[in-house]
């Protein structure tokens, strides 16, 4: 499938799970009025509801984690549901210029087969590989805890909160994809030594770039804040059962210890790749300048460029006086230096869990 068929069954599939619906008309997309919102809320509501009365007030520790990490998966939803909504329109548009800023890079690099890409296998592979996941999650739960109606309810809305929550992840791949096909292709065409390009057009697709970047980091803040959280929590919490069950069962099987390591991996990966694929675009934004004075003297392009001083020290300014970076609500950048935050994170938090831990244990 190419760019624009990946989107439309992207947006089918937002459509289905209760989110926005997003319809492709006349070649661009656009917010479709649908009902669908109703059911997801009441299945939120009523997942809570399942959550609520299904807990047992022990007022230990593990209480206490089972509560933040249901409470982040849900506040993800709700999120995720509500930012989904006010931002319908600003997801259409960053769609729609993804498309257009495609089609113009593809006349650019005089290289078509940019918009032909299939860039479907990596996002679906992905969506698989969570499903069976949480399939899996769920077979073992029905295999092991009491047959119980409510927790057979409470389990399987846990995890449809679950699966429905890769809904952003989804998206923001198929954003970071596309936006890092197109600017690998426009810096190749801007280096490569005969090139034809006008500046004018250089400058206008970098623009166009600059404001989709732009969108792409007010739009999607949110949820990006809700999703690193609810990982943070979940990795945490993770960590520190699989800390307790090394303890209390030392011989714990190899299949089982395995199983909980790659639900750890399968956590982080996603937002290590978010927070990676960013820093590239961060970096390929502010280095523009940079690549176009590297250029040797004899090429092409800087002689077009000589003639139209104006536009490139305009350029020059403006990068100056707007150095970007993808960021979270203003708290912490979206780049490599991200994910070494997060690993020192969640290994001091999980240290203080452990350690909280074996105090409880010892004054019980």
């Amino acid at each position: 499938m190419n760019i624009t068929e990946t989107a439309i069954l992207i947006c089918k599939i937002w459509g289905f799970t209760g989110l926005p619906q997003f319809k492709f008309e006349n070649g661009k997309f656009e917010y479709k009025k649908s009902k669908s919102s109703i059911i997801l809320i009441f299945i939120v509501i009523l997942s809570i509801v399942f959550f609520i009365k299904s807990l047992h007030t022990t007022k230990d520790l593990l209480f206490y984690l089972t509560i933040l990490q249901t409470g982040s998966l849900y506040l993800l939803v709700t999120g995720l549901g509500i930012h989904s909504y006010l931002k319908k329109r600003q997801i259409a548009i960053i769609l729609n210029d993804l498309i257009m800023v495609t089609k113009m890079v593809c006349q650019f690099s005089r290289n078509n087969d940019l918009l032909r890409n299939s860039v479907s296998k990596p996002l679906f592979w992905y969506l698989i590989v969570q499903v069976a996941i949480t399939g899996n999650k769920i077979l073992g739960a029905v295999l092991t805890i009491s047959p119980d109606a409510e927790v057979y309810l409470n389990v399987l809305f846990y995890n449809f909160a679950e699966l429905f929550s890769y809904n952003i992840n989804i998206l923001i791949f198929f954003y970071l994809i596309i936006f890092q096909n197109a600017y690998t292709s426009y810096f190749k065409a801007i280096t490569r030594k005969n090139t034809y390009n006008d500046p004018k057009i250089v400058v206008q697709i970098f623009y166009k770039f600059y404001e989709i970047s732009n969108n792409i980091n007010e739009t999607l803040q949110v949820p990006i804040l809700l999703r690193i959280f609810t990982d943070f929590v979940f990795t945490i919490s993770s960590m520190f059962y699989l800390s307790v069950f090394l303890y209390i069962i030392p011989e714990l099987s190899f299949f089982v210890l395995a199983k909980m390591v790659l639900w750890l991996v399968n956590t982080l990966f996603a937002i290590f790749i978010m927070a990676y694929f960013f820093d590239q675009m961060t970096e390929k934004r502010n280095t523009i300048m940079e690549t176009l004075e590297d250029l040797p003297s004899s090429h092409t392009l800087i002689s077009k460029f000589h003639s139209s001083y104006k536009r490139k020290e305009l350029l020059r300014l403006r990068l100056k006086h707007e150095r970007f970076c993808f960021n979270v609500c203003g708290f912490f950048p979206l780049n490599n230096s991200f994910i070494y935050l997060m690993i020192a994170g969640i290994v001091t938090y999980t240290t203080y869990l452990v350690q909280f831990g074996k105090a409880a244990n010892a004054k019980q």
